[in-house]
């Protein structure tokens, strides 16, 4: 597969994720004629995988434009906490404000946790720093900022040793001079530090989650410089000179300059990059209403896209810190290929969150596994093929069936073994279908009204279980589906995000500049694009409103529309407020907030293929375990796929680095956009019709 690029050749494009095991890599030229899948071991240092894959695919480096990659290494540092020292300039009194924080636990299960101890905030007590400032409720400043304290606060910082400084004054989000100011001190008295201002990262009210977001910026910002800068110094020497582009956890694609400056806008990258692809294959494919089901080795991600697009969330928790920054709302939940089946306290089976990931790995694997895992469970009951990834790795059968005979006899299992097998999938499947429903149902959307789609490793063989246990009607499994990260990163826009907090009552809405605050956003935001090199090009300019009920705590995002009609607007909040709680209020409306988003479309000219690998072998038969019996089914490869027949299930269908299962009940076609489509045609009691 392997193809050497001149200048005189297409130009490239390539779309990165990195991954715990892999970093999948997908080229596709300007032309439009060549799309190509790459996987390459991932490397402790992400900047060499990521050549390594490249590098796979030309020996040109020189002849690509851009490459878009997704990268996990904010989250890595905040989940094994190897980040800067962080210190905090502050506000004389809020010293404490990290410490003290809110009073709810962020971590889930540790509620009832006897035991439990709060993560520490990330800047210790000794490296907060107190300063002489403030500015009021209002905006207005009440005490000028103590430059000359500032300046000896300097000294002390450089003593300590500090490697990154947030400045975080209370009310900065109002009026930001104090800390731009702070900033510009800081970074001439110590120019080794890396310095930010809380109202840069977080313009918006609550201190607490305004500080946090600042001081996580902090602490990956060292460690993402130098990421950043090997990766720049990589691919120099091997001959790129195209743009670095990484997918932020809004979906959108940052530049080099701002993923350095801001770091925590990286920290759910990845799966973000897999949203993308799947609203444009699904954009091919005519469905535009999905739940993106990515299922991997550890755990399973779901997101929500609803007329083609995906919904935003605002806040995180990230290892107990809270991080408020936009991002595609995604939730994931300890079930993959490699969960582990134990026995509880009780001698009930149970499924996850502990994996046995890629090393040992299942026990079929043959590295030394010895925990039965959902891909055993799989590979027992004939749904996983015994030679995956076109036949470089065999999986064997003999271990597992040893493994589920030892666990029957654990758990004083008298029935068969594939009867046990069954339950690990189906556990499997209840709490990946719960995560579905709190993406769904929890936010007041009908699953039944969505399509699966179904990406990752281990999603296509899962799909359709999860559907039936929603009583959805139809799954949509796309060309390469464990590559769907990467090529989202070729599709995606490069995007820039911009908030301001505006605190009045919507009948005040334009007595108080609202719409002329919208305007000033939009423009610093388009002069964003301009200081990365991207003028003349159509920017689609979006605008959001965060409303409230008066004496409400926390609000709703709601799209508004020019030129912002206050009756509008107060009618799309209240949709949304009925759909999300199934009831309204009486009081009045209010803002907390405006928030603009800009997008610059790229050019996409991106075939797809409904298969990528070398090995195309014939249809054969097969026996496959369903509803406590066995089943005569078809295997048979994807690109063998007739395009206008449905084939009732069961079936099985292989294809490189993932297989679908199509269970009894159910039929699949190839259509539009080379996807699979999923579809029951026999129902469940409840089940409606779409």
């Amino acid at each position: 597969m392997r193809q050497t690029a001149t200048k005189r050749q297409a130009t490239y494009r390539a779309g990165i994720d990195v991954g715990g095991t892999f970093t999948d890599v997908v080229i596709v030229d300007s032309s439009g004629t060549g799309l190509r899948i790459l996987k390459t071991p991932s490397t402790r240092n992400q900047a060499d995988g990521i050549v390594t894959g490249i590098s796979a695919g030309s020996d040109d480096l020189g002849a690509f434009a851009d490459i878009s990659h997704g990268t996990t290494v904010a989250t890595n540092i905040l989940l094994e906490g190897n980040g800067a020292s962080v210190g905090i300039v502050t506000t004389r009194g809020f010293r404490d404000t990290l410490e003290i924080g809110r009073c709810r636990r962020l971590i889930p299960g540790s509620i009832f946790n006897l035991k439990f101890v709060r993560p520490a905030p990330l800047a210790p007590r000794p490296f907060r720093f107190e300063i002489d400032e403030r500015m009021g409720a209002d905006g207005q400043v009440i005490e000028p900022l103590d430059t000359e304290g500032l300046g000896k606060l300097a000294a002390a910082i450089r003593a300590q040793g500090v490697q990154a400084i947030a400045v975080c004054f209370i009310n900065s989000y109002l009026n930001s001079a104090h800390e731009l100011q702070a900033k510009s001190v800081l970074e001439q008295a110590l120019p080794d530090v890396f310095v930010c201002c809380s109202s840069e990262i977080v313009p918006q009210i609550r201190e607490y989650e305004r500080f946090s977001t600042a001081s996580v910026n902090c602490y990956v910002a060292p460690v993402m410089a130098r990421y950043m800068g090997s990766l720049a110094e990589r691919l120099r020497s091997s001959g790129f000179r195209g743009n670095v582009l990484t997918m932020a956890s809004s979906g959108g694609l940052l530049s080099a300059d701002t993923v350095t400056a801001q770091p925590v806008r990286t920290i759910l990258s990845g799966p973000a990059a897999a949203v993308n692809g799947a609203i444009y294959i699904g954009g091919l494919a005519g469905r535009n209403r999905l739940i993106t089901y990515d299922m991997g080795g550890t755990s399973t991600d779901v997101c929500l896209i609803d007329r083609g697009e995906a919904l935003i969330a605002g806040d995180t928790v990230v290892a107990g810190i809270p991080v408020s920054i936009p991002q595609v709302d995604i939730h994931s939940v300890g079930t993959g290929g490699g969960s582990i089946a134990w026995v509880n306290a009780d001698a009930s089976p149970q499924v996850g969150p502990r994996s046995a990931g890629a090393d040992p790995g299942p026990i079929s694997y043959g590295k030394g596994g010895t925990e039965i895992t959902v891909t055993d469970a799989n590979l027992l009951l004939g749904r996983l093929p015994e030679r995956i990834l076109d036949g470089a790795m065999t999986l064997a059968a003999g271990p597992v069936t040893a493994a589920f005979d030892k666990l029957a006899a654990q758990i004083k299992f008298s029935g068969r073994r594939e009867d046990l097998a069954e339950g690990i999938l189906r556990l499997a499947v209840v709490s990946m279908a719960g995560s579905v429903r709190k993406i769904s149902i929890e936010r007041g959307y009908d699953p039944r009204d969505f399509s699966i789609f179904a990406i990752g490793g281990a999603g296509p063989m899962h799909a359709a279980m999860v559907a039936e246990e929603l009583e959805m009607r139809e799954v949509i499994v796309p060309p390469m589906p464990g590559n769907i990260s990467a090529f989202g990163h070729l599709v995606g826009n490069l995007r820039y995000d911009a908030m301001q907090s505006f605190h009045a009552p919507l009948t005040a809405f334009r007595a108080l500049g609202g719409p002329r605050k919208f305007e000033v956003l939009a423009r610093e935001t388009r002069a964003k694009f301009e200081a990365d090199g991207i003028a003349g090009r159509a920017i689609r300019v979006g605008y959001y409103a965060d409303l409230r009920y008066a004496g409400q705590s926390y609000e709703l995002t709601v799209p508004v529309t020019r030129p912002f009609a206050a009756e509008r607007i107060a009618k799309d909040f209240t949709d949304l407020y009925k759909r999300r709680y199934g009831h309204d209020h009486k009081e009045a409306i209010e803002f907390t907030g405006l928030r603009v988003v800009c997008n610059v479309g790229r050019q996409v000219n991106i075939p797809l293929s409904a298969d990528t690998g070398d090995a195309v072998a014939a249809a054969h038969g097969g026996r496959v375990y369903f509803g406590g019996r066995w089943h005569k089914a078809k295997v048979i490869r994807r690109a063998r796929l007739p395009k206008r027949e449905r084939l009732q299930g069961p079936v099985i269908i292989e294809e490189y680095g993932a297989t679908t299962v199509v269970p009894p009940g159910w039929r699949v076609h190839v259509g539009a956009g080379g996807c699979l489509f999923l579809s029951r045609h026999t129902e469940t009691k409840n089940a409606r019709r779409r």
